[in-house]
């Protein structure tokens, strides 16, 4: 008898706990419903500072969407990417509307990419101030150009010792940015360049390569990456002494992967035989901040010469891209994988 009735009092005990999250669940309900329709109707007059930036007519269609004030959807698409907020924009004749606007630009290109920002104002102040005409700037198509987190080794990176006879940039149709960087031989060997406004997720390192015969004595390479600070300061210092902050100084930044590739890499058939391949890094970046600047690193520092290496560029590509969490060659040409291990290596 005493079981039983411990067991009603169990059964009401969880009864009362489930009315309870039912009663507590509807009017978290009615409190998101209530606040939501208050925030979609909020009429707000727009800023002094925004006026005659906007090419948008605030009475286009009458959904609560389209009633939303331009101020709250400039907020949020600021903080999307480029791609997404073009196929965002396929959701509504509103959306499509703003991503034709200029200010939305150029606030996105302000938030994700400060540097490439204030070095677009200086170059539109530096126009104005010779008086020319072509005033005119595409924050669109500048934003667009960086939204892909990749850089060019022969147009968008620094080489150390990047001169004859030691590294040479080669002008080449072979190349979505028309060059690469081709090394002829050097001791030091260090490619680097920082990846601005990288979006929160999980990624891998890519590099686009290829190795001639002689690249078989390079020894072994390291590849690593690092987030840097994203400090407004750097702004207004000289170009020379900013890139030095932003691509060497080991204040503050935080390595996220470090690979040696092993030197049996280079003397791999399918590899070092000149033809463009590319080489997915073991090891993950997780990016957990809306947007980062990472330095990508290629180097070598033994005294050994190094040689027969040519690089295209540098991408970071979701890790829900990749196949497999071990070192990855492509073969440019035909697109099929083939997979580095430790049982590769040993043969």
């Amino acid at each position: 008898m005493r079981l039983q009735n411990d067991i009603f009092l169990q059964l009401n005990k969880q009864n009362s706990l489930v009315s309870f999250s039912f009663f507590f669940s509807f009017l978290l309900y009615i409190y998101l419903y209530v606040s939501l329709s208050i925030s979609i109707n909020i009429t707000m007059e727009t800023p002094a500072k925004y006026q005659g930036l906007s090419t948008l007519n605030r009475n286009d269609n009458k959904s609560k969407l389209e009633n939303t004030p331009r101020e709250i959807l400039y907020s949020i698409l600021t903080w999307v990417t480029g791609i997404d907020i073009e196929n965002i924009s396929k959701c509504s004749q509103t959306l499509q509307s703003i991503i034709q606007d200029e200010y939305l630009w150029s606030s996105m290109t302000k938030t994700r990419f400060p540097r490439l920002y204030e070095e677009a104002i200086l170059e539109i102040n530096d126009k104005e101030d010779k008086g020319s005409q072509e005033n005119s700037i595409s924050w669109r198509k500048i934003y667009m150009l960086k939204d892909n987190s990749q850089l060019s080794a022969g147009d968008g990176m620094f080489i150390v010792h990047n001169r004859y006879p030691y590294w040479k940039i080669i002008s080449t149709h072979e190349s979505i940015y028309g060059a690469t960087a081709r090394l002829n031989h050097v001791w030091w060997f260090d490619v680097r360049g920082v990846m601005e406004g990288v979006p929160q997720g999980k990624y891998r390192i890519q590099w686009r390569m290829r190795l001639s015969f002689t690249a078989r004595d390079i020894g072994s390479l390291d590849f690593k990456a690092f987030s840097v600070p994203r400090k407004k300061s750097l702004l207004s210092l000289p170009l020379v002494e900013r890139n030095e902050q932003e691509l060497f100084s080991k204040e503050n930044a935080v390595e996220l992967v470090s690979y040696i590739m092993p030197s049996t890499f280079y003397s791999r058939d399918d590899v070092t035989n000149d033809r463009w391949i590319i080489v997915t890094i073991p090891g993950e970046i997780e990016i957990k901040d809306a947007f980062s600047d990472i330095r990508v690193t290629h180097e070598g520092h033994t005294n050994s010469w190094k040689a027969g290496v040519e690089l295209d560029w540098v991408k970071l590509l979701p890790s829900s891209e990749v196949l497999g969490e071990e070192l990855l060659v492509e073969d440019d040409n035909h697109g099929a994988y083939s997979l580095y291990s430790a049982h590769e290596e040993s043969l």
